[in-house]
C-alpha cells in the first residue's frame, strides 16, 4: 500500500467521525433559529396588536383585511406580522380586561375574552405550538415532543375613546 492511498483513507475516516457531528450541529443552528425567529415575530404581532386594541381601531387591523370587532383584529394582526411562520390553528389568544391598576394586580374582576372599554388594563396573552423543524424533517421526536410552546404577554390601558 502506498503512502499516498493511507493518507486518502485516512482523511475519509475522519470525515466519517466527524460529519455525524458537524450535521448535528447545523441541525442545531437551523432548527435554533427557527424557533427564535417565531418567538420575535410572535412578540412583534402582540405588541402591534395590543396597540390597535388599545387605540380601537378594530375595522383597519392588517392591510387588506377587516375585522367586525377588536378581538378578531388582534388575532389578525398577530398573523400579519406572523409573515407565513405562524399557523391560526396552533394560535391562542386569551384577552383579560380589568377596569383598572388595582384589580389587575389583585387579579380579581377580570374580563375573559374582552378587549375591554376605555380606559380599561387589558392582558394580551399569545400562544403558539411551534412544531420542531428539523425534528419533524427527520421523523425525531427530541425530548419525546414534536413542538415547541412559545408565549408573549403585554398588558395595556386603553384610550378614552
Amino acid at each position: 500500500m502506498t503512502r499516498r492511498r493511507a493518507r486518502a483513507g485516512t482523511a475519509a475516516l475522519e470525515f466519517a467521525f466527524a460529519a455525524p457531528v458537524l450535521l448535528m450541529l447545523i441541525c442545531t443552528m437551523i432548527e435554533g433559529i427557527w424557533q427564535v425567529m417565531t418567538a420575535a415575530v410572535l412578540d412583534i404581532g402582540v405588541r402591534q396588536a395590543s396597540r390597535i386594541g388599545a387605540l380601537g381601531n378594530a375595522p383597519s387591523a392588517a392591510p387588506g383585511k377587516v375585522a367586525p370587532t377588536r378581538e378578531q383584529a388582534v388575532r389578525e394582526v398577530v398573523l400579519h406580522y406572523g409573515g407565513g411562520v405562524i399557523d391560526s390553528a396552533r394560535l391562542h389568544i386569551r384577552l383579560v380586561a380589568y377596569a383598572g391598576p388595582q384589580q389587575l394586580r389583585s387579579g380579581t374582576g377580570g374580563v375573559r375574552d374582552s378587549a375591554g372599554t376605555a380606559s380599561a388594563m387589558v392582558v394580551y396573552q399569545v400562544d403558539y405550538e411551534q412544531p420542531l423543524l428539523v425534528a419533524t424533517a427527520l421523523r425525531l421526536r427530541p425530548w419525546g415532543r414534536d413542538s415547541l410552546t412559545h408565549s408573549a404577554s403585554t398588558v395595556v390601558r386603553n384610550e378614552p375613546f
